[in-house]
């Protein structure tokens, strides 16, 4: 990327993953044992930056370097104007944040033993570790199957060398329907809202199951929550219909 002094550098990404190719101007040059200038530094006006470094390409590209810098993760989006320091040279510089939602759940997975149809109740905390704010909705749903059962449905499907392509698709979807266990229905009790960044909360959560459920089976789902999931087990009391007989 070409550019003079009066041209700024740009920069655009999440807040650990900044980077760009730059042209150095004339007698600024980088430390090729350290593959960094010992002299790059910027200046961001409300940012701590914290760490930068510049290394150049190769000696067959003079001057042509790639520039890589790190933000605090909690950095909120935005555009920022300040100046990079590289040698005796100052050019400006522009850093455009992008948001990057993040959200850690602890337990990340809940297991319980349950009927067809029942209501559970469990406690969650929810951590914002990224730079913008997370909604934690008031509903979320998800789907359990039997374990095994999606590959059990592939296997019937593709077993048959002489079943036709409808067929194949047919045995398909009879197979997950028999292992699906329904639609569940999470309530988020309390909590719930937008989370900002660095914010911790303990959510009280509601499970709302199917009664397709079947006794003696064990189901498995993920409930989605921003940009992570928390593994669900059921498994249901009672003898199977192989076990009733």
């Amino acid at each position: 990327m070409k550019q003079d002094d009066s041209t700024p550098v740009q920069l655009r990404g999440h807040p650990g993953q900044l980077s760009t190719v730059v042209r150095l101007p004339q007698g600024a040059s980088t430390d090729k044992a350290t593959s960094r200038s010992s002299s790059c530094s910027i200046n961001l006006p409300g940012v701590d930056v914290k760490w930068a470094g510049i290394r150049e390409f190769d000696s067959a590209r003079p001057g042509l370097s790639v520039l890589r810098i790190k933000l605090p993760v909690s950095t909120p989006p935005g555009a920022y104007k300040g100046t990079i320091q590289v040698g005796n040279s100052e050019v400006p510089i522009v850093v455009d944040v992008e948001a990057r939602p993040r959200l850690r759940v602890f337990p990340r997975s809940f297991k319980a033993i349950v009927t067809p149809g029942a209501v559970l109740n469990a406690n969650f905390t929810v951590l914002n570790t990224g730079n913008s704010v997370v909604a934690i909705e008031k509903e979320y749903r998800f789907c359990v199957f039997e374990r095994g059962g999606i590959d059990r449905a592939f296997f019937v499907a593709l077993a048959s060398d002489q079943a036709t392509s409808d067929r194949r698709i047919d045995r398909l979807v009879n197979e997950l329907s028999l292992s699906h266990g329904g639609r569940v229905r999470l309530d988020v009790e309390s909590g719930g809202g937008e989370l900002q960044p660095g914010e911790a909360r303990e959510l009280r959560i509601a499970l709302r199951l199917s009664d397709r459920l079947r006794p003696g089976q064990t189901y498995s789902g993920t409930w989605k929550i921003e940009n992570t999931g928390v593994s669900i087990g059921l498994q249901v009391t009672g003898k199977s219909q192989e076990e009733a007989k």
